[in-house]
């Protein structure tokens, strides 16, 4: 029996887009962008379209999605990491104000694997290029408060990194009161662990416990 010269790795066919299924019409902000899009790609992986998009529903009979909330760049954003399963933004360091909104838009959603790969793009937007590190001013600290739970594993990493950074000038009189009360906390009880430490072992991320249900494994 002949064997493939080079390494493989199949999957069973239930795992595949199916591309012949019908376009669903995405509508996102005010005034909105139009976005055609596989309806089994936004499925594969949101349970908010996976809902959305039931028969039984307005939006699954029509086939029309409404976002008025929403941005349609962080929408634009989500629709690559479907099809490429990366993060791609606007700007080339990543942006934290980018960042925020494609977050609190992946918390919408319901796709915890995407939120996931956000938190790590926030992680990496800690490191400028000169091999420092940087933080999000109180603008944005704010904007991620605003914009997410207080479970949020975005606002979980922001104070674990600032908790440890033992400057306390980086406080700020813009900070909103919930951040101030969880970064006292966690400067209480901190270890020692490196926030990037902790990153490399899911510690802001939502998957279950194992490595292998880490959108790094799993779409490796």
């Amino acid at each position: 029996m002949s064997t493939l010269p080079f390494p493989h790795r199949t999957k069973p066919s239930s795992t595949a887009v199916n591309f012949v299924a019908p376009a669903v019409v995405v509508k996102v902000g005010k005034p909105a962008t139009t976005f055609f899009v596989n309806g089994d790609l936004l499925c594969s992986t949101s349970d908010y379209f996976k809902t959305a998009l039931k028969q039984e529903w307005r939006e699954g009979k029509r086939r029309v999605v409404e976002l008025p909330d929403d941005d349609a760049d962080s929408f634009n954003t989500y629709l690559n990491w479907l099809h490429s399963k990366t993060v791609v933004l606007g700007y080339d360091d990543g942006d934290f104000y980018e960042l925020i909104d494609v977050y609190a838009l992946g918390d919408k959603l319901l796709d915890s694997d995407f939120k996931d790969a956000v938190t790590d793009a926030m992680i990496v937007s800690f490191n400028d290029n000169k091999g420092g590190n940087v933080l999000p001013g109180s603008y944005n600290r704010t904007r991620l408060y605003d914009k997410t739970a207080e479970s949020s594993t975005a606002r979980r990493l922001i104070v674990h990194r600032l908790a440890r950074t033992n400057n306390v000038s980086l406080i700020e009189g813009g900070d909103c009161h919930a951040f101030l009360m969880d970064v006292a906390i966690e400067a209480i009880s901190k270890g020692p662990e490196k926030t990037n430490d902790a990153a490399a072992r899911c510690a802001f991320h939502e998957h279950a416990p194992g490595a292998e249900n880490c959108y790094r494994n799993k779409y490796a």
